[in-house]
């Protein structure tokens, strides 16, 4: 389950594909990331703002919850969606980049023995991915949305990409 098909989420589908994993989830309310989701091997894209997401992955994995979630949004409101998503034993990798505090039942995570880990930089995976890149398993094209000139890359690229009111993707 990926949560968030930004750039850091579209790029954890492509790894996650590029393992072998069976069915890939991802939580998604844009229309043009969901159709990125799809077109880069997501299973099924879940829109949190149509449907209950806890429900819809009970659903589609016969009541058991995902095996892994992994947080890409970076959302005070997502990272305890993203334990909730996951199956008793199960793997939380929080990805996303969190500017605000989140709030956490520690009781579900104690009692359902899930594991959460945290992930920032991914510099030991930068070997990996630059072979993957080689051997044509990941494709960074899909992912390149335009060019913006290094003068412009504060107001045109972070501040519009955490507005939430890019369409880059």
């Amino acid at each position: 389950m990926v949560l968030g098909a930004g750039p850091i989420g579209l790029a954890t589908l492509q790894a996650a594909v590029a393992e072998g994993a069976g069915r890939v989830f991802v939580l998604e309310m844009a229309d043009s990331r969901k159709e990125l989701a799809l077109q880069m091997g997501a299973t099924v894209v879940i829109d949190p703002s149509q449907v209950d997401p806890v429900t819809e992955i009970q659903k589609l994995t016969d009541g058991l919850g995902a095996d892994v979630s992994i947080e890409c949004i970076g959302s005070e409101k997502t990272a305890p969606l993203a334990i909730a998503l996951v199956r008793k034993g199960g793997t939380v990798v929080m990805a996303g980049i969190f500017t605000k505090a989140s709030t956490v039942d520690f009781f579900d995570v104690a009692v359902a023995e899930k594991r959460i880990i945290g992930a920032f930089g991914y510099f030991t995976e930068f070997p990996e991915v630059i072979e993957w890149f080689a051997e044509g398993k990941l494709d960074p094209m899909p992912l390149l949305t335009g060019t913006i000139a290094l003068e412009d890359v504060v107001e045109k690229g972070f501040k519009e990409l955490l507005s939430g009111q890019s369409d880059n993707h």
